[in-house]
C-alpha cells in the first residue's frame, strides 16, 4: 500500500498499491475491501473529486493518469501525461474542475481539465516535483436561512443492486428579509440528502425553454436534473446511488443551499420510500 483517500461521505476509502498496479477499494462500514481496481503500473498519488464521484490515480511508471468512476468502481478513462514524465502527486481544486499532476521526471505540473479528462496547460517547476495541495476555498459568512422551506413531494427508491438508489424532492423556498439575494448561474448549489451531498459548480445552469427559471442537468450517478424556478419551486432528481445509510423509519435530512441562501428540514417516508406528510 503506498497512498490512500477517502470519499466525501465516509462510506469508502481508496488505496494504491505500487507492487502491483491496482486500487483497493474498503467499506468503511466493515473494513473490508470490496473489490481491487487494475491501474497503470506504479500507482501511486491518489485523490478524489469533491462530489465523490471520481478518483484520479497516478502511475508513475506507466506515465499515466487512471480515472475511476466510483459508482461501479471501474476505470472510465486513462490520460497519458508523455513519457519520462513520471506523474506522482495529484490534487484537485476545491470546485472540482481541475486536476494538477507533478510530474517528478519532467519538473513540471501537468493541469487536466476535468469534464473532458485532457491536458489543457502544463507549468515548469523545479527538479524532483512531487508533493502538491491546493488552498481550500475561502471561509465564507454562516448562510442565511430561507424564510420558507417546504417540501411539497419526495420519493426515494432503494435497491439491492450497488449504485442504483435514487431519489426526487419537489418543493418550495422563499428568500429571507436579510438575503442578499440568489443567482443560480453565478452560485454554487449544494444538494444534501442523509449522507449524499454534492455541489454544482457555478456557472452550471442554463436558463430553461420556458424560459421561468433554471435548469441544471448532470449525469448518473449523482445529481441528474435540478430545476429552481422564478417563484421559488424547485425540483431535485438523482439516480445512480448507494444510499446504503438511509434507514426510513426515521426522518431524513435534506438540504438546498444557492450561494449563501439556504433551507434545511427532514423528510418523513414510509416503508415504501413513498412521502409522508407529518401529522
Amino acid at each position: 500500500p503506498h497512498e490512500v483517500a477517502v470519499t466525501p461521505d465516509g462510506s469508502r476509502i481508496y488505496v494504491t498499491d505500487r507492487a502491483t498496479p491496482i486500487v483497493s477499494v474498503i467499506d468503511t462500514a466493515t473494513n473490508r475491501i470490496v473489490k481491487t481496481i487494475a491501474v497503470g503500473i506504479g500507482p501511486g498519488g491518489i485523490a478524489i473529486t469533491p462530489d465523490g464521484r471520481h478518483v484520479y490515480v497516478t502511475n508513475r511508471m506507466a506515465n499515466t493518469v487512471s480515472v475511476i468512476n466510483t459508482a461501479a468502481n471501474d476505470v472510465i478513462a486513462t490520460i497519458f501525461i508523455g513519457s519520462g514524465n513520471s506523474p506522482t502527486g495529484v490534487a484537485i481544486t476545491p470546485d472540482g474542475e481541475r486536476i494538477y499532476v507533478t510530474n517528478s521526471g519532467s519538473a513540471s505540473v501537468s493541469v487536466i481539465d476535468r469534464i473532458t479528462n485532457t491536458i489543457i496547460d502544463t507549468v515548469m517547476v523545479g527538479r524532483g516535483a512531487s508533493g502538491i495541495a491546493i488552498t481550500p476555498l475561502a471561509i465564507k459568512e454562516k448562510p442565511t436561512a430561507f424564510d420558507v422551506f417546504d417540501i411539497e413531494r419526495a420519493r426515494v427508491k432503494l435497491n439491492q443492486r450497488a449504485a442504483r438508489d435514487r431519489f426526487r424532492i419537489r418543493g418550495n423556498f422563499v428568500l429571507s428579509d436579510t438575503s442578499d439575494g440568489i443567482d443560480v448561474l453565478n452560485e454554487n448549489i449544494m444538494v444534501k440528502f442523509g449522507t449524499f451531498s454534492e455541489t454544482i459548480p457555478a456557472g452550471s445552469f442554463i436558463r430553461d425553454d420556458d424560459d421561468d427559471g433554471f435548469q441544471f442537468n448532470g449525469a448518473k450517478g449523482g445529481i441528474t436534473q435540478i430545476k429552481i424556478r422564478d417563484d421559488g419551486e424547485f425540483r431535485v432528481r438523482a439516480k445512480g446511488l448507494d444510499l446504503e445509510n438511509i434507514d426510513l423509519s426515521k426522518p431524513i435530512s435534506f438540504s438546498l443551499q444557492i450561494g449563501n441562501d439556504i433551507g434545511k428540514t427532514e423528510i418523513l417516508f414510509n416503508e415504501d420510500g413513498r412521502f409522508r406528510q407529518e401529522e
